[in-house]
């Protein structure tokens, strides 16, 4: 029997993207490799001087780069390791001293006074917060970003710091984030699919529901988006429309790949366990279910 579980296969923001540096460069692109370089190189009194003296500089940009230098330099030497709650117990974790983080994000918060519209600092703030494990900060840094740079920020850009609250098991903190992003991009089809994603992780199942089925009617022909409506289905005890909606998943996904296959294992012991139908199973672990072969 292939491994069943709660964890609905959740959308392309789970696949962690890079994130991307600032739009533009505000000062000669040397400048920043320099401090970056002596950051990496644990240089860090030559970085702090060199940094510190941008500050008294005429031309603001290089008071933007200093900020940016020094909030790096204060989680420099800060990690820390500690256990963490999370929504499935504990876990040990890579973190950043709580000082260290308030002022590396005050630095940041400096730098935006003079250049508010620089994504790389909008999303430097995010993920201080993040690492740091103070996701109620994070979410107030979104909505703060948002309301200035969602009419012309995709949502791409924002989509994986919900990922990395996810991979930390926190689906309360992970929920409340993508919450945050839906009042900004409603009709996301990715946003309200990892709203009822998160939802379902936390087994709210009768909440879930409307974005589940929300995210399949913007999206129909992606197959994740028919096989979360499936999986949720299934919970509900709603068998004949899961069966509807995971044959339309397995339709549209290609079951060639690894993922695929795993899928239609997935379906097979739905077909098996909940249908009662054990020849159809039989025939689809024959056809598609590697584990079974």
């Amino acid at each position: 029997m292939c491994k069943s579980s709660r964890l609905v296969p959740l959308l392309a923001f789970l696949a962690l993207a890079t994130v991307p540096r600032a739009v533009t460069q505000t000062v000669p692109s040397d400048s920043t490799a320099r401090w970056e370089a002596l950051i990496h190189s644990s240089q860090f009194d030559e970085a702090h001087a060199l940094c510190t003296k941008w500050l008294g500089a005429e031309d603001p940009a290089y008071h933007v780069e200093a900020h940016k230098c020094l909030a790096n330099l204060m989680l420099a030497d800060a990690s820390v390791v500690h256990l963490e709650k999370t929504n499935r117990g504990g876990m040990l974790r890579d973190g950043v001293y709580p000082a260290a983080a308030d002022s590396a994000v005050a630095h940041l918060n400096e730098a935006l006074q003079l250049a508010p519209t620089d994504l790389s600092l909008h999303q430097g703030r995010l993920a201080i917060w993040i690492r740091a494990g103070r996701y109620t900060q994070a979410d107030s840094a979104l909505a703060k970003s948002l309301r200035l740079l969602q009419p012309t920020t995709d949502v791409e850009l924002w989509l994986p710091y919900g990922a990395r609250m996810f991979y930390a098991d926190q689906y309360d903190a992970a929920l409340q984030y993508m919450t945050t992003l839906s009042r900004f991009y409603p009709d996301d089809h990715r946003v309200v699919a990892n709203i009822g994603a998160m939802l379902t992780m936390l087994e709210r199942d009768e909440e879930a529901l409307p974005y589940v089925e929300r995210a399949v009617e913007l999206n129909p022909e992606d197959p994740i988006n028919n096989w979360n409506l499936a999986r949720l289905y299934m919970f509900l005890d709603r068998l004949e429309e899961a069966d509807t909606y995971y044959r339309r998943a397995l339709d549209l996904d290609d079951g060639n790949t690894a993922e695929g296959r795993e899928r239609s294992c997935l379906y097979a012991d739905f077909v098996a366990e909940k249908l009662e139908e054990e020849e159809r199973a039989h025939s689809i672990r024959q056809a598609s279910c590697k584990a079974q072969r």
